[in-house]
């Protein structure tokens, strides 16, 4: 049961709603998680002139324990107290489930998943209350449907319906031919997902053309020289329409470019209709980071590219079934547990993403936009930051890192075979060793080995959960590992009564980005040898 206030509130949304047969429980949940507990705690506390224990005690019987136990939780869990009674808490009570594509990574973690911490008894209460609780809030999460549920329908509906207008579209701009260039711009959600798989596509042996990805206008300087207006192909993305890089670089460019643009409204969907270019739009309800399985930020790019996209579809579909987060012992509700718990015990501020393989790098970077953009508010301090990679950060950010472990957690996602490089003629693919101990080691081996170096140190110090990639990385591993990383943020958003998909302070950038533009613009009209910093700050 939920207090009046609540009840009324949902039964208005409902009414006025009505065409989005959305129930009262998703609404009731929706509505809950973005009520800071602290702060509610704390007001009703002060106006009833009561004790803050009975404010939560009240809270809790009109159906909020389970965001009393958030907030108990972040305040309170601490790791060898020896005045209260312990009881031993586990994260993972079952193996089965930790690592459901051998064939493609496998996961563990030190300290390991399966063993046994001491924590109070109060704290052990409800932690299990919590994790319980939330998952059983799933089923009727208003954000779960929009992107996770029906994918292949979603993947379906745009084959059928989308697709046939995009290949239409292409064949009136280059006629018999083909692009030689694909160009994507768009920035934040609007690339997470693009730049591995152009990594993919563009070291394929055959490639139907070049995935180039233009993030910000200085960077249409890496054109090839032999880029065209007849050869290329830019495809926009902003649902928006106010992201002034990507505006910006349909501005730069010229007006016959050939372009599909993908915007509902504002400035990038009015160059559009300017230019007359294709125009689609995305669906408003999706948000962007979570928006890779049911919009075509990704989807559309790929099928132009001519990459597998039904196989990629499938391979989400499958992951999304071997992640059950309704289940508490499913792969990702482990590890949003296993982070949560770790940075609560120690008040952790920061995730080390350790990544040994450049190609790699660019999948692991989704994680961390989902992290940081998904997460890190509303009180949350918990960063993820990737550095410069292995081994090269051995020597930049290592002592900082693990000279203040206590402060630290780390994922390292490595690549564990780095034979078959292609080498140099002056590069020998056997080592000739100084060290007779090193003898029989190939190009490649040091790259795993160091990356390991770093982990053993790392596992030894603070809370490290690892990786393992045996083969390549390849789309399968975009697909299944991109469906992880988005459901850990999820839920562990959940766990935290955090809304993933908001994300106010870049939107409060974006927005002041164009009268910040228009200013400079006329002071630079004024005078043209004016340096911008004093446009600026003027």
């Amino acid at each position: 049961m939920v207090n009046n206030f609540v009840q009324d509130l949902v039964q208005n949304l409902i009414k006025r709603h009505s065409d989005k047969k959305i129930g009262a429980e998703a609404l009731q949940n929706s509505i809950k998680n973005a009520i800071s507990i602290e702060m509610l705690i704390n007001n009703l506390a002060e106006v009833l002139r009561l004790s803050k224990n009975q404010i939560e005690k009240d809270l809790q019987d009109f159906g909020f324990k389970e965001l009393i136990d958030q907030f108990n939780l972040s305040k309170s869990i601490e790791l060898g107290n020896q005045k209260n009674n312990k009881s031993d808490f586990r994260i993972c009570n079952n193996t089965n489930f930790l690592n459901p594509f051998p064939e493609l990574f496998k996961v563990s973690s030190c300290p390991n998943f399966l063993d046994t911490i001491a924590i109070d008894d109060k704290h052990t209460e409800i932690l299990s209350s919590l994790f319980e609780t939330v998952s059983k809030t799933f089923p009727n999460d208003p954000f779960i449907p929009m992107y996770r549920e029906d994918v292949i329908s979603y993947y379906t509906d745009f084959i059928n319906n989308v697709a046939p207008v995009i290949t239409k579209t292409i064949k009136s701009y280059f006629g018999s031919t083909y692009p030689k260039y694909m160009v994507t711009t768009g920035i934040g959600a609007n690339e997470q997902f693009t730049h591995f798989v152009a990594s993919c596509n563009n070291n394929a042996d055959n490639p139907k053309l070049k995935w180039l990805i233009i993030d910000s206008p200085k960077s249409l300087s890496l054109l090839p020289n032999d880029a065209t207006i007849d050869n290329t192909l830019f495809v926009e993305f902003s649902r928006s329409s106010l992201t002034e890089e990507t505006v910006k670089i349909h501005e730069y460019t010229p007006r016959e470019a050939k372009r599909i643009v993908f915007s509902n409204t504002g400035p990038l969907r009015q160059l559009a209709e300017r230019d007359q270019n294709l125009i689609l739009e995305l669906p408003d309800q999706v948000s962007g980071r979570f928006g890779r399985n049911k919009t075509p930020i990704l989807l559309a790019p790929m099928f132009i590219a001519g990459l597998d996209v039904e196989g990629y579809w499938k391979h989400i579909d499958s992951a999304i079934r071997a992640f059950d987060i309704t289940n508490t012992q499913s792969l990702p509700f482990i590890l949003a547990k296993y982070i949560l718990l770790y940075q609560t015990l120690s008040s952790k501020n920061l995730i080390y993403l350790g990544c040994n393989d450049d190609n790699l790098g660019l999948l692991s970077d989704e994680f961390i936009q989902f992290w940081n953009e998904g997460v890190n508010k509303g009180g949350n301090d918990l960063l993820i930051s990737r550095f410069f990679g292995l081994p090269r950060d051995s020597h930049m950010n290592v002592e900082g890192l693990l000279g203040n472990s206590m402060t630290k957690m780390a994922i390292f996602l490595l690549r564990t075979n780095m034979r078959g490089y292609t080498t140099h003629p002056l590069v020998s693919s056997i080592i000739d060793p100084i060290n007779s101990e090193h003898k029989g080691l190939h190009f490649g081996d040091e790259e795993v080995v160091l990356a390991y170096a770093n982990y053993k140190r790392f596992s030894e110090l603070l809370p490290s959960i690892l990786i393992e990639i045996p083969v390549k990385p390849s789309l399968e591993h975009s697909a299944i590992l991109g469906q992880l990383f988005a459901d850990t943020t999820f839920i562990y958003s959940r766990l935290k009564g955090i809304d993933p998909g908001s994300n106010p302070e870049v939107k409060s950038v974006r927005e002041r980005s164009a009268s910040l533009l228009a200013k400079v613009a006329s002071k630079i009209r004024e005078n043209e040898d004016i340096p911008i910093n004093e446009a600026i700050i003027d």
